[in-house]
């Protein structure tokens, strides 16, 4: 079992240890059949982005799996609960976005 621990922020797929970890699957200097994640905003937080890594690694034989939230997406019907997980974690980053302009305006008509 090889572990990799990330310390970034799962805004994208440019991140450190998950670059070394594709980087090492790539040249097969590691074998793998599953990634394993605590939860699925942790492994990314873009849903596009998302269903993309979920196919390129499918093709290779690798699955992906949340332990806090764990779907077989092998079953259709888990697809539905992966995009609920993916559009809750978008809805909650556009809406503090959304906050943050509206209290950086307010802050400046306040003279702030």
């Amino acid at each position: 079992m090889t572990v990799f621990n990330e310390d970034y922020s799962a805004k994208t797929f440019y991140r450190p240890e998950f670059t070394k970890l594709l980087k090492q699957l790539r040249k097969r200097q590691i074998q793998a059949d599953i990634i394993l994640f605590t939860k699925w905003d942790r492994f990314l937080q873009n849903a596009g982005d998302v269903y993309m890594m979920i196919n390129r690694l499918n093709k290779i034989g690798i699955e992906l799996q949340a332990m806090e939230q764990p779907l077989d997406l092998s079953i259709p019907e888990n697809k539905i609960m992966l995009a609920v997980y993916l559009a809750a974690l978008e809805v909650e980053n556009d809406r503090g976005a959304l906050n943050l302009v509206v209290g950086m305006r307010r802050a400046k008509k306040e003279g702030r």
